[in-house]
C-alpha cells in the first residue's frame, strides 16, 4: 500500500508530497497488528476502536530511525493519536 504526505517545511513553510511504500507484507502486518491489538486504539485512555474511528498502523521506532517495518515494531492508533504522534505530517490518501 502506498500512501501519500504532505510535509511542511518548519524552516521555509513550503509543502511537498512524498510517496511511502512499506513493501509488499504492509497489508499483512497492519491486519495481523488489528488482531493483536484488539481493534483498538493503543493510546493510553482512548476508547476508539474500529467501529468508532478509523484505525492506523504505526511504527513504534521510526523508519528514518533505523526501525523495520515489522508487526513487533508496529501498533495501533486510532487517526487522532496517530496524528498526535506525526504534528508535521497531514496523512493525505487519494480518493477512489
Amino acid at each position: 500500500m502506498t500512501k501519500f504526505f504532505v510535509r511542511r517545511s518548519s524552516t521555509t513553510g513550503v509543502s511537498r508530497i512524498q510517496r511511502d511504500s512499506y513493501g509488499p507484507n504492509w497489508g499483512s502486518h497492519q491486519r495481523a497488528v488489528a488482531r493483536r491489538d484488539g481493534q483498538i486504539c493503543m493510546h493510553p485512555g482512548c476508547t476508539n476502536n474500529v467501529n468508532t474511528s478509523r484505525m492506523e498502523t504505526h511504527h513504534i521506532s521510526r523508519l528514518s530511525a533505523g526501525g523495520l517495518t515489522t508487526k513487533r515494531n508496529l501498533i495501533l492508533f486510532c487517526e487522532k493519536h496517530h496524528e498526535m504522534r506525526h504534528p508535521h505530517m497531514t496523512n493525505r490518501k487519494p480518493k477512489l
